[in-house]
């Protein structure tokens, strides 16, 4: 089965911005910029992944299919699975810095099985990922407490998957020093 796989991130300049505290524009933008490439590169891994990018402009560098139209990024989830809702679609978030190749494998692995997998952040209150299997479709929630929200909605019918690839973001100070424990293992 081949997959779409679409990757949101934000225009630069408006990057991480929940860092601003630790890290001044500059560092939040290369920090962003270097998940995202680690992302990309590992779905590059995967076999039968399809990656697209969501972002208002061309990420730098990136030659690969995306979308340059960003409206609000559910509603455009929702447009970009009804165009494709005969093939299976995923959305992976842009800033996991420990996601393996093993990781997506298992949460499409699940959605194949179950329909729909979700993937929970660390505090399992945000949502790092979901991927539909072909005919399935759900209403997208990310943003505060998308978790609730999308187990909500798909109850029993979707399968959690937590790994550390897929539960590990980087959204706050406190973050960062899972990029530090890391890069000194």
């Amino acid at each position: 089965m081949t997959w779409l796989v679409v990757v949101p991130i934000k225009q630069p300049g408006s990057r991480k911005s929940r860092l601003a505290g630790a890290l001044d524009a500059a560092a939040r933008e290369d920090l962003a910029e270097r998940m995202f490439r680690h992302v990309m590169a590992v779905l590059a891994e995967v076999p039968g992944v399809s990656p697209l990018v969501l972002c208002p402009v061309r990420p730098a560098g990136w030659s690969g299919d995306w979308v340059a139209d960003w409206d609000e990024v559910n509603a455009m989830l929702g447009a970009l699975r009804g165009a494709v809702l005969e093939q299976g679609f995923c959305t992976i978030n842009a800033d996991l810095p420990l996601l393996r190749g093993h990781d997506v494998s298992a949460l499409l692995a699940a959605a194949g099985e179950a329909g729909i997998a979700l993937a929970p952040d660390r505090g399992g209150t945000g949502t790092n990922a979901v991927a539909l299997a072909p005919g399935h479709t759900i209403d997208f929630h990310f943003g505060p407490g998308s978790f609730a929200a999308f187990t909500r909605e798909t109850g029993a019918l979707a399968r959690t998957v937590t790994t550390p690839g897929l539960a590990t973001d980087i959204d706050c100070p406190e973050d960062l020093a899972i990029i530090a424990t890391a890069c000194s293992a």
